[in-house]
């Protein structure tokens, strides 16, 4: 994500930077958002479960770990998007987080 943001300043389209446009900043947003939903309800519920002295299950965690992987995935797929082509060239980081063979959505 902190390289999309990188990105959108620096790259110009029409006159303006990409991350001024709505599209793009809306796109980087839902990102910031997705990554700090995914990683705030497991550390939530092992800190509370730790707390109160209860044991915790690695099955407990199942959904979890589901919305985190999920939104790594679309969090990928949409930094491609960001990047545009760039996005699919292994000089630009983020094509080694987006492995298109992977996501059923694309086929």
């Amino acid at each position: 994500m902190d390289e999309c943001v990188k990105y959108a300043k620096e790259r110009q389209a029409f006159g303006a930077a990409i991350g001024t446009y709505q599209a793009i900043a809306f796109k980087i947003a839902r990102m910031e958002v997705r990554a700090h939903a995914g990683h705030a309800p497991p550390t939530t519920m092992l800190a509370a479960l730790m707390l109160a002295g209860r044991p915790f299950q690695e099955g407990g965690l199942r959904s979890p770990k589901l919305v985190a992987s999920e939104a790594a995935m679309d969090n990928a797929r949409d930094a491609t998007q960001v990047f545009g082509g760039y996005g699919f060239m292994n000089e630009y980081p983020v094509a080694r987080h987006y492995p298109r063979q992977q996501d059923p959505r694309d086929r």
